[in-house]
């Protein structure tokens, strides 16, 4: 049954021991979970960093076989409402559950930057209430739509994401699980493609290994996950810097041609200037990423267009090339 699982399912941890990254967030929690009184909290931080995992991790730890009677879980952005948030959260931290010393029931609210603000008010008076009883736990992306009454009733912390090396061995951990051959170096590229995501690293991860029969190679990243080698973006550096911009745009139309589009030729440039080892100087580097964040930021709002991408190139060219 495990088997049918997708990867961020399957190792999902069940505890604040399994989680990696934020050490001394999780710290601060088992101490909590093993104490009681824990406060209101409020983890912030981008998608995909596992403020969801913490705050299960947390239930299942501080209330052990209490928890299904003694923990409420939604998803703020479908619970937005004032009706909601009573019908379910008032209710909830009204009943009575009967737990040891310094132990509380827990709320966990998901997503509450999505709540309306007359939601959130609510929200902080049944915070005010039932402080006696129960516990919040709130997570959020954006915390600045969450209102400052809420805020300042919690602990705020700040998930972060987990470091190359954490994620490097947590990977490779799940690799030898699944009897898997694993390339550090791919590895590392594949956390580079996810941006460091736990959760992209996972599906990322069960997708090259299904590819390429549960080896795992660069090549083998690349391929499955459909992203240009930085190489490739290499050798169309050395052509501007070679003054031939003509050969150098040659290149990334080729890439074009053979499917992929705009974005993936930005990611691969992106990930090439953020390359501590590439050999470009620090001026070029910051030219680069300038225009890169320019040209992400329009593809929000416009197509993007050759123009768009030559016009990077040709800026580059006049930096690199001799005169």
């Amino acid at each position: 049954m495990m088997k049918a699982l997708p990867f961020i399912e399957r190792y999902r941890p069940r505890t604040l021991d399994g989680l990696i990254g934020n050490p001394e967030i999780l710290r601060r929690l088992r101490y909590f979970a093993a104490q009681g009184n824990l406060p209101n909290i409020l983890l912030t931080g981008g998608p995909g960093l596992g403020k969801t995992t913490i705050a299960l991790c947390l239930a299942n730890q501080m209330l052990g076989s209490n928890r299904s009677e003694a923990f409420l879980e939604l998803n703020a952005s479908d619970e937005r409402n004032v009706s909601d948030i009573r019908a379910k959260v008032k209710t909830f931290a009204q009943k009575q559950v009967t737990l040891p010393a310094g132990i509380q029931k827990l709320v966990f609210l998901d997503e509450c930057d999505a709540m309306t603000e007359a939601a959130q008010q609510v929200l902080r008076r049944i915070m005010d209430d039932e402080t006696g009883s129960t516990r919040f736990c709130l997570a959020c992306n954006n915390i600045s739509k969450v209102i400052e009454p809420v805020q300042s009733r919690c602990c705020v912390l700040r998930i972060m994401p987990a470091t190359q090396a954490e994620l490097i061995k947590y990977l490779q951990d799940i690799c030898e699980k699944e009897g898997v051959k694993s390339d550090t170096e791919a590895l590392k590229e594949l956390i580079t493609i996810s941006g460091n995501d736990i959760r992209s690293c996972l599906n990322s991860l069960q997708l090259v290994m299904d590819a390429n029969n549960k080896v795992v190679t660069v090549a083998g990243v690349q391929k499955a996950l459909s992203t240009i080698d930085v190489k490739i973006i290499n050798q169309v550096m050395k052509l501007l810097t070679s003054g031939k911009f003509d050969e150098g745009w040659a290149l990334i139309d080729n890439q074009l041609n053979g499917g992929y589009n705009y974005d993936d030729i930005y990611n691969a440039m992106f990930r090439y200037a953020l390359n501590s080892d590439t050999e470009i100087n620090d001026v070029v580097r910051a030219s680069m990423l300038r225009i890169l964040a320019s040209l992400h930021a329009k593809s929000k709002t416009t197509v993007s267009s050759p123009l768009q991408l030559c016009r990077l190139l040709a800026e580059l060219f006049l930096q690199l090339s001799p005169h």
